[in-house]
């Protein structure tokens, strides 16, 4: 199975975005996974070479709709 990859100049700017919030990056490590915690106080893994991302226990997919979830609870 080929391993979808997302180009590092929009992961960085995946991450700018996400700096945005001033939320608690937990970490960015070289898998580039990213845990954040959301206003809510709820625990977000996001994936940005899938733009997959996890929020308590359910997945989904997309960058777009990550930032738009973020938004609503702000």
């Amino acid at each position: 199975m080929a391993k979808h990859s997302v180009p590092l100049s929009k992961r960085q700017r995946d991450f700018d975005q996400l700096e945005a919030f001033s939320l608690d990056i937990k970490s960015f490590n070289e898998l580039y996974h990213i845990r954040l915690t959301a206003p809510t106080g709820h625990e977000i893994n996001y994936y940005p070479t899938s733009e997959k991302w996890q929020r308590m226990g359910r997945w989904y997919k997309g960058f777009g709709d990550l930032i738009e979830y973020l938004n609503e609870v702000s």
